[in-house]
């Protein structure tokens, strides 16, 4: 699979204006009742999603049977849904990282360790990676990192609450495109032996602010400071030059031709979207 990851959620694509079904997608990403049947046709388990919210409608959705006529009495009601994805056979690999080059780091791991190339991006840089089990596992986390698996879900399509743009999959394909059983296997062992090796390029807690200042209270070049919303609120000159440097550097590992233009949008989109504008650099200018 082609992996185009400079590529930009619908919304900012103008050629992106028609829903998976065909028709019309004012609302920047397909409905539940648009897509429902054909992600279970592909194997997977969809579920409909409060809009703008990462939460099922349904109750009891964990142990619930999903089957078509389930899907299509939940399309009937809740047509315009977002669409979250049940996991347990579907293994989702959840980096919540917002360092770039860690997250980076992170992801060429799992695509190194399990074959994962499917990815969906809802607040970049986190990501997370689609795989299968054979058998399912409870959920395995560790600080910023999710193995989930067994009655856990993530969302598919939908419009992420926090940054208010529709949560996007950076290669060419989605679940719609790809079956289940194409996705690679893994096993509880697997993503259980991932963890430390991923916790080990985060940094120990407490270390990330101790070094994010000098003595006199100055940003360091240990990397940007973030206020409580993750942020990024000093360091932010560095802070893009990381995002533009990545981003060239994942279109060139993708073989796709970097296009200038695109590039410097798609940086400045992820710039404002990780950054806090409002508060004035140190000489008196904002931004």
């Amino acid at each position: 699979m082609a992996r185009d990851l400079h590529r930009e959620p619908a919304e900012h694509q103008d050629k992106d204006t028609q829903a998976a079904g065909g028709g019309p997608k004012p609302i920047g990403y397909p409905t539940y009742a648009e897509v429902a049947l054909r992600l279970f046709d592909n194997g997977y388990e969809p579920l409909p999603l409060h809009v703008g919210q990462k939460s099922p409608i349904p109750s009891r959705w964990t142990t619930r049977p999903i089957d078509r006529a389930q899907i299509e009495t939940w399309a009937r009601e809740h047509p315009d849904a977002g669409v979250g994805l049940r996991t347990g056979r579907l293994v989702g690999i959840d980096i919540d990282v917002l360092d770039p080059d860690v997250a980076h780091q992170m992801g060429k791991i799992v695509e190194e360790r399990t074959g994962a190339a499917l990815m969906r991006v809802g607040h970049w840089p986190k990501r997370l990676y689609l795989a299968r089990t054979d058998r399912p596992f409870r959920k395995l986390s560790a600080r910023k990192l999710e193995m989930l698996s067994e009655g856990q879900q993530f969302v598919a399509f939908g419009r992420h609450p926090d940054t208010r743009q529709p949560y996007y999959w950076p290669s060419d394909d989605t679940p719609l495109d790809v079956p289940l059983l194409d996705l690679p296997l893994v096993d509880e062992t697997t993503c259980r032996d991932l963890l430390p090796e991923l916790l080990a390029l985060l940094p120990r807690i407490g270390e990330t602010q101790r070094h994010a200042r000098g003595r006199k209270g100055e940003p360091s070049s240990e990397g940007p400071v973030r206020n409580a919303d993750g942020l990024v609120i000093d360091g932010r000159d560095g802070w893009l030059s990381s995002i533009a440097f990545h981003a060239l550097h994942d279109a060139l590992d993708a073989g796709v031709p970097p296009d200038a233009d695109a590039l410097a949008d798609a940086v400045w989109s992820r710039f404002v979207a990780s950054t806090d504008l409002s508060r004035p650099q140190k000489d008196g200018r904002s931004g």
